[in-house]
């Protein structure tokens, strides 16, 4: 008599549970059973479970640990039904996984890990979604349709990559921000979305963006180093992603996720005046009140309030032009420059970059400055006299700032050797370039003389 127990459930690796017994089948129902469960994805080698509504989550087996474990009950005719079914020529295979929202499970030679949301779209009021808004932006209003167009962007065209991240900063707790992430969570689908700390974020592994939209990273502290900076910046942007887990598989997949961040700290995110990707919004020191938010607004959120707010988002116009910059959003479009960010790059500032504005504004517009790293040394020495920055950090800081002259090769200044540089105003822009133009034609001699000139008369 054919025997299956293909009822028991399928858990994550370590888990068990009982299997459920149900009538004998046969050998071709077991095969259909497993083919809506299990996928053979031949490019990692290894064995898929199908996600589910029920079970999102994407599990992934080596051939010998699905035999041996996972499906090492199911027999018919005491015969292995997973031997069966992988040696089967209508077994279930795709070539890889991939990551593709909006588009159907399976593709032409890929399993789509993608899973909608339960939430859908209904007209609804959405007074309380618009009173919460106002909360938010009741410190500046001059972006907040620019941050509708940047969340109603991403369910109007699901899995589009947009070029920016949302930062939201406050010095004081319960203020909402969190609030806002978690908002999202629900209508892109718990499942879509991740919650991560600054570990997370800077780990080697990286288990949480598998098959996410949108990331909360959850009270980020701030680090001015540049290195991780610039890092983070590549990420916001990448286009697939290699998922690091511990004990499974590494395998690569499409980047859909949008990041949103919260921080305490002004200083959160090491930006500069280049910065294209933040969009930074200081929210007022104002607390939310907890009353309101328990008795009214979580409850009118779980009775048509993520379907409304979904509806909502889903109706603004993207091809109307912002308040603040007459144009309409656009995914690969910088953030625009908030005063948050402005004050967010000038509190990463450290005192070389505070002395370096100062002197290169205090240039004037009309003239090019010829110097030298050792003359800018001791320059930045006598206004900053305790710094902790060495000659040799200073000088590879500094030097990338700098037109080199005479080709890059020394000239001699006062019996040594030096390498000279032009420098000018930030805003002089074609002036700057035509006058280094012209000191690229001046011998070493007169070079070496127009440097000590400009020296000793600044």
């Amino acid at each position: 008599m054919p025997n299956d127990t293909t009822a028991q459930q399928v858990t994550p690796k370590g888990k068990k549970t009982a299997p459920v017994a149900e009538m004998p089948i046969s050998l071709n129902v077991a095969l259909e059973r497993m083919n809506r469960e299990f996928c053979i994805v031949s490019r990692l080698p290894g064995i898929a479970v199908i996600p589910t509504p029920d079970d999102p989550e994407i599990h992934i087996y080596s051939r010998g640990e699905f035999c041996q474990t996972v499906c090492s009950n199911r027999r018919v005719d005491k015969q292995p039904v997973a031997n069966l079914w992988m040696a089967s020529p209508t077994r279930r295979e795709v070539k890889r996984l991939t990551y593709v929202p909006g588009r159907p499970q399976f593709l032409p030679d890929a399993l789509n890990t993608w899973l909608p949301s339960k939430v859908t779209p209904a007209k609804g009021d959405i007074t309380p979604w618009l009173s919460y808004l106002d909360h938010i932006f009741q410190s500046d209003s001059t972006h907040r349709d620019w941050l509708l167009a940047w969340l109603a962007y991403q369910f109007q065209h699901p899995g589009t990559k947009l070029h920016s991240a949302v930062v939201f900063w406050s010095s004081e707790t319960g203020t909402g921000k969190s609030l806002f992430g978690y908002i999202m969570a629900e209508l892109f689908g718990q499942h879509n979305f991740a919650e991560i700390n600054e570990g997370e974020l800077h780990g080697n592994f990286n288990f949480w963006a598998a098959r996410k939209q949108f990331v909360m990273g959850e009270e980020i502290k701030g680090s001015n180093a540049q290195k991780q900076a610039d890092l983070l910046k590549s990420v916001i942007t990448r286009k697939f992603v290699t998922i690091n887990t511990k004990n499974t598989p590494h395998y690569t997949l499409p980047d859909c996720i949008n990041y949103f961040f919260t921080s305490n700290r002004e200083n959160a995110f090491f930006l500069d005046d280049t910065d294209r990707r933040f969009f930074v919004h200081k929210l007022a020191d104002v607390k939310l009140d907890a009353a309101y938010v328990h008795g009214t607004f979580l409850p009118w959120l779980h009775n048509g309030g993520y379907a409304a707010i979904l509806d909502h988002l889903l109706k603004i116009d993207l091809s109307a032009p912002l308040a603040a910059t007459g144009k309409p959003f656009t995914p690969s479009g910088p953030a625009p420059q908030t005063a948050a960010r402005k004050a967010m790059i000038a509190a990463n500032r450290d005192d070389l970059e505070c002395w370096w504005d100062e002197f290169i504004n205090g240039l004037n517009l009309d003239t090019t400055f010829v110097t030298s790293l050792e003359d800018l040394w001791q320059r930045y020495q006598t206004y900053a006299p305790r710094t902790k920055d060495r000659p040799h950090q200073f000088k590879i800081k500094i030097g990338r700032r700098l037109t080199e002259l005479y080709g890059g090769n020394q000239v001699r200044v006062e019996g040594v050797r030096t390498r000279l540089y032009a420098v000018s105003h930030p805003d002089a822009g074609a002036l700057h370039r035509s006058e280094s133009v012209r000191l690229n034609r001046l011998t070493s001699e007169e070079l070496s003389q127009t440097f000590l000139e400009m020296r000793d008369n600044m």
